[in-house]
This record gives C-alpha cells, structure tokens and sequence, in this order.
C-alpha cells in the first residue's frame, strides 16, 4: 500500500510541478506580451470612430508592436478617447507631432491603433497627447464600394436608353445616323465651313500685306495718323477752333433770332419801315423835299456871293482863309527844319 502511495504521490507531485511551470511560462508569455514585465509610459489620443478596438488591443510603430491599449472610453457623442500604454524603450521614436489611426492586423484580424512617428525629433513624455487621424475604414469602403455599384448600375441604365434612342433613330445622332438626308447636309455643312475658313485666312492675308504697306510707307497719310504724334496736337487744334466757330455761329444765330423778334414787333421802326407801305411814300416825299431844298439853298448861296452887296463879304473870308492856311504851310516847314 505505502509502495502505490508513494507512487501516486510521486505522479501528483510530477503533474503539479509540470503545471506550475506551465502556468509560469504562460505567466511570462502573456506578461511579455502585455508589457506586464517592461517599464512603460502612458500617452493619449482620440478618434471619432474606433472602430471595434477594445482595451488589450495592440499599438504598432513602422509594423512592430510597442505597446497595447490601456482604455476606451467615449468622450462625447462624437469623441472617443484612448489611452496607449507605449515601452519606455520606444518611446523616444515617437515624437510630439506623431499621429494615430486605426488599423487591422491583417485584412480580417484585431483593430489596432497604428503611430505614425513625425518629424519634430522631440520624444514625448509620460501623459502626453499625440494628434490623430481617420483613414477609411473597411465599412466605409463596402458602402463606397456599394454606392458606386449602384451609380455604375444607373450609368449602364441610362446607356442602354441612349442606344436604344439610337437605333429607333431619335435624337440627333440617331438621326444622323438613319437619316442620309442629314448626313449630305451635314457634310455640305463642313466643306462650306471649310471654304469661308479659306477665305478667311485670305483676307487675313491680304489684311496683312495692307498693314505691311501702311507701315512702309512713311509718307502717307494713314501712317501720318497712326505714328504721328505732332498731328494729334493739330488735329485737336482743329477741333478746339471748330468748336470755337460752332459756339460763335450759335452766339450769331441766337442774335438774329432776337433781331428776327424785334423785326417782328409792329412797334419796332425797322418794322414800320419794312411793312408800313404809306410811311415809306411819306418817307420818300420827305426826302424829295429835303433834297429840293437844299439845292434851292445852295443856288441862294451862290446868288449871295455874286451879289454885289454881300460878295466883298465873301471874299474877304477867302483870303483869311488862304492867309491862314499859308501860315500853317510856314510853320510846318520851320518844325521841319529844326529836327
């Protein structure tokens, strides 16, 4: 009995020593694996989607693990924020302007968060926060991937109407397509467009050559007036004198305007003059009668001076006269002298 005892106790004291050092190894195994055994720091971030990632997950850094994540918790309604649990080691490939994501490991594995490194060469410390960004996730990818199915099918629709319109002859190019008719006058259509360019650049052309000969010749009066630049002073001296003589023919318009008026007034002489028929015979008489008069005066004149009574009289002031007229003679001549 004590030989089979002690063989029993021989195996469970076998098997409890094989488990305990199983449980060890696995103590040790998960323990690395959860970074229970390194000295690590802690750092913050947060997305508005994680999706699916939990507390345990791991944190990647170029592809390798540097640490897990220590919680998940949301934020807001449309903030979640995690905590990262990084190897001390590690820490100093992170830098202050690295970034976060969520990955997967693999194509259908764990959610992952994934650090971008940066560039700033400043490691972050224990308790920082790292920035972060959201790439698609494979869910926004099948309903990407499903919206364009659905517009690719729409698309496929919409060209078989457009064919179908086509072959029926509807629509312009189904008419030119069934229709000869169309076609001719469509093709007629081309090489007329095909001629007036022709006749285009011939006058385009020809309107060069014309440009080439104005510019060649110096002495013409087009040039004159393209390189000129004394004939534009000249040119607006013509037109300030031109505007000068409108204004005066309109000072001289408006005058006999009012001439016109005054002319027009039956008050006015020059009307009474110009209409009155009776006045200007009184007129006409008036003068007669001056005229006769003064020829009667000058023959009762004459008849004076022939009188023997008053003619000594009349000759008498004929030589004063001459005697005064020679002494201005006299006189002139002496200033003449003298200078």
């Amino acid at each position: 009995m004590s030989e089979k005892n002690d063989r029993k106790n021989a195996k469970l004291g076998i098997f409890v020593l094989v488990s305990l050092i199983l449980f060890l190894i696995g103590i040790f195994f998960i323990g690395n694996a959860r970074d229970l055994f390194n000295p690590t720091i802690e750092i913050h971030t947060a997305f508005k989607d994680v999706g699916g990632l939990t507390r345990g997950n791991n944190v990647w850094l170029s592809g390798v693990k540097i640490g897990t994540v220590r919680e998940v918790r949301i934020a807001s309604d449309s903030i979640v924020a995690v905590t990262l649990g990084i190897r001390e080691n590690d820490r100093r490939f992170i830098n202050e302007d690295a970034l976060a994501t969520i990955g997967s490991d693999g194509l259908i594995g764990n959610t992952i968060v994934v650090i971008k490194p940066g560039q700033m060469r400043d490691p972050i410390d224990d308790g920082d926060t790292i920035a972060s960004f959201s790439e698609a996730s494979a869910q926004d990818i099948m309903n990407m991937l499903e919206e364009t199915g659905q517009n690719a099918l729409i698309i496929t629709e919409e060209l078989q109407e457009i064919a179908r319109q086509i072959n029926s002859g509807e629509g312009t190019i189904g008419r030119l397509l069934k229709s000869p008719e169309l076609a001719e006058s469509l093709e007629e259509t081309v090489i007329s467009l095909e001629k007036t360019g022709e006749r285009t650049a011939y006058i385009a052309g020809e309107v060069g050559q014309m440009v080439n000969r104005l510019q060649k010749n110096e002495q013409g009066p087009v040039y004159t007036l393209l390189n000129d630049t004394t004939f534009g002073t000249t040119y607006d001296s013509l037109l300030a004198n031109v505007r000068v003589t409108t204004d005066n023919a309109a000072e001289v318009s408006r005058k006999l305007d009012r001439l016109t008026e005054k002319l027009d007034d039956e008050g006015n002489a020059l009307n009474v003059l110009l209409a009155d028929t009776v006045f200007a015979d009184d007129l006409q008489r008036t003068i007669n009668n001056a005229a006769e008069g003064t020829k009667t005066i000058n023959e009762s004149v004459e008849a004076l001076q022939n009188h023997w009574l008053f003619g000594g009289v009349f000759r008498k002031n004929k030589k004063e006269e001459k005697r005064a007229r020679e002494r201005e003679a006299e006189e002139l001549e002496e200033l003449e002298e003298e200078d």
